[in-house]
């Protein structure tokens, strides 16, 4: 896991649509989705 602050539940939460990005690169695997 990462450290303290580097995004994990801000991660988890984009991923399962309980918030949505606002600005940058969500990297998952190979795939990029930019927003």
């Amino acid at each position: 896991m990462g450290k303290n602050g580097s995004g994990k539940s801000t991660f988890i939460k984009t991923l399962f649509g309980i918030i949505k990005p606002i600005e940058g690169k969500l990297s998952i695997i190979t795939r990029v989705t930019s927003s």
